[in-house]
């Protein structure tokens, strides 16, 4: 499963790069890309997302697979989902963040055992 979140994720920040720079095209036609959806050797489904020029763009971890075409097509509505309403979050200051929490959690416990 963390495989799944860490690959709609990267997933997610690519597919935002293609949307940002679809929109900062002023005047031209933003170009779209395509989405393959293919069944893989083992009988599992993957995606693979291509840019206008038919080049590659975005493609799932290798780890992630998925059992059915509906599967695999719920991902990417997700991930649709997720780029269209998710909150753009700055990593660096995220983990910033998550460090100071990690250090006064620390100091409670700290003082906890001094008491």
């Amino acid at each position: 499963m963390l495989y799944r979140m860490l690959g709609v994720s990267v997933l997610g920040l690519a597919l935002c790069a293609m949307t940002v720079d679809a929109q900062g095209t002023k005047g031209k036609k933003a170009s779209v890309g395509t989405i393959e959806i293919k069944k893989s050797e083992k009988g599992t489904y993957r995606f693979l997302i291509r840019d206008a020029d038919g080049k590659g763009f975005v493609m799932p971890l290798p780890q992630l697979n998925w059992e059915s075409k509906a599967e695999a097509l719920k991902a990417l509505e997700t991930l649709k989902a997720t780029l269209e309403n998710g909150k753009i979050v700055d990593v660096v200051d995220a983990g910033k963040e998550a460090a100071k929490k990690d250090a006064k959690k620390d100091a409670k416990e700290e003082e906890k055992k001094k008491k």
